[in-house]
């Protein structure tokens, strides 16, 4: 007797159920094809069936994309904050119009680029950053000085454009050559301006 695979009855003939008519003729074994070795769009690397990314490259092997990249982690950047020296501010008392307190620090964020600092005019050259407007620091030149990036997120250099008052970075004044100026160091300019760099 065979049972049907259909219907599960017992069937005396062995071609065809006695109940439901099936062929109980047996099923023969599924041949595995041999799989196509299949390679990336991208990178021609051969992959199994079944993968659904490249292993290689990271490719999407259903729409031959390949997959973006992280986004980079943002570099870091500076910020430079414009601030009045307490001590020079008493100094130069004599100098003001008025007896107002200091300026309240104010902090900027910057590129990594060349900026002119100086003070605000109506002239032809004009500073990239206007510093008496945040310290009312009437010492500043029009176009004081110059700050330019020195690469790799390594710091500044500050270069003295002939200002009237000078430069000073850490109470050394800059002569002809860029000095260079790193985080934590203190820059002065005109009679009270102080200036600091920091990564941000």
């Amino acid at each position: 007797m065979i049972t049907c695979v259909r219907c599960g009855a017992e069937s005396d003939s062995d071609d065809y159920c006695d109940q439901c008519g099936a062929s109980l003729a047996p099923i023969p074994p599924v041949v595995q094809m041999p799989s196509i070795a299949r390679a990336c769009p991208q990178c021609d690397v051969p992959f199994d069936d079944g993968e659904v990314f490249c292993e290689t490259c990271g490719c999407d092997l259903a729409t031959g994309e390949v997959a973006p990249d992280e986004p980079p982690e943002r570099a870091l950047g500076w910020e430079l904050t414009v601030g009045v020296d307490p001590r020079r501010w008493r100094q130069y008392a004599s100098q003001r119009s008025n007896d107002a307190p200091p300026p309240t620090p104010v902090a900027m964020r910057i590129e990594e680029a060349t900026i002119t600092l100086g003070r605000g005019a109506e002239s032809e050259r004009r500073a990239d950053i206007d510093l008496a407007a945040a310290t009312r620091d009437t010492g500043i030149s029009r176009v004081h000085a110059r700050l330019e990036p020195r690469g790799a997120g390594d710091g500044w250099l500050i270069v003295d454009l002939d200002s009237a008052n000078g430069t000073m970075v850490n109470a050394v004044r800059v002569e002809d050559a860029p000095c260079p100026v790193y985080e934590g160091d203190v820059v002065f300019v005109g009679m009270w301006t102080a200036l600091a760099l920091r990564r941000s």
